[in-house]
């Protein structure tokens, strides 16, 4: 007997690629660093190792041929789950177009939770997997996550920890 399960995989991707002062990334990714007290400042996706998603603040939401600086950090996961997968795939392939969230991305240096339908940052691209896979835990968020928040959920979420556990 055969499985008809496709085996998928999905990459988080975490960029730690550091700038020059006369360049504008340098001033953006600085801020975000700062803030977070983190090393990594943006987050990609990548899917079974060729398709990229990304939201870049000048861009928007992309699915480019290659992401735009390499990764530093990436966590990786094999999914068995066909269903979830598809549509989690749907989620990310309607969002390529639309504009980068600057309004939520500046109150979440404040703690403020901000989410706009038709606008999206790096983190909350991302977190389209948490809400295919983890359903209502974006509820229990009481601020937009950080590149290095989402790093530390997916961390735990790699290394065994129930989502329940992760966030109260």
């Amino acid at each position: 007997m055969t499985s008809n399960i496709k085996k998928n995989s999905i990459t988080f991707n975490f960029h730690g690629k550091r700038y020059k002062p006369w360049q504008i990334e340098f001033w953006t990714t600085l801020l975000i660093r700062l803030k977070t007290n983190d090393y990594y400042y943006h987050v990609s996706l990548t899917i079974n190792d060729n398709d990229h998603f990304e939201a870049l603040c000048f861009d928007g939401v992309l699915n480019p041929i290659e992401l735009k600086t390499d990764p530093t950090y990436k966590i990786r996961f094999n999914v068995e789950d066909n269903d979830n997968f598809e549509t989690f795939i749907t989620k990310l392939e309607n969002q390529v177009g639309k504009p980068y969230d600057w309004l939520a991305v500046l109150l979440g240096f404040f703690g403020i939770k901000i989410s706009a339908k038709n606008k999206w940052y790096c983190n909350e691209l991302a977190y389209i997997f948490y809400d295919v896979y983890f359903p209502n835990l974006r509820d229990r968020l009481k601020t937009n996550l950080s590149p290095k928040s989402f790093r530390l959920l997916t961390e735990g979420l790699r290394a065994g920890v129930h989502s329940n556990k992760i966030i109260k």
